[in-house]
């Protein structure tokens, strides 16, 4: 089996038996291992600047979910 057979299988397997925790607010605690979802269109400007997702615990593995795109700012805006 090739590299990239194994790659779906890996996902896959990351992702099992592991929580699904939604992104719905900013400053969101994760404490366990889960698999993050961001909505589709979802913004989050983290205006404090302490980051949007917090990980409060050790040996944690945070997997995004397939799609999630973890987001800012809107698409085109300029850096800062």
């Amino acid at each position: 089996m090739g590299p990239m057979l194994l790659v779906p299988i890996l996902f896959a397997l990351a992702q099992a038996d592991r929580p699904v925790v939604v992104l719905d607010r900013e400053d969101l605690e994760i404490s366990r291992s889960c698999v993050l979802r961001v909505p589709a269109g979802r913004i989050f400007a983290d205006p404090e600047g302490d980051g949007v997702v917090r990980i409060v615990a050790d040996d944690v593995v945070v997997v995004m979910e397939e799609g999630s795109v973890l987001r800012g700012a809107a698409p085109g805006t300029p850096l800062d």
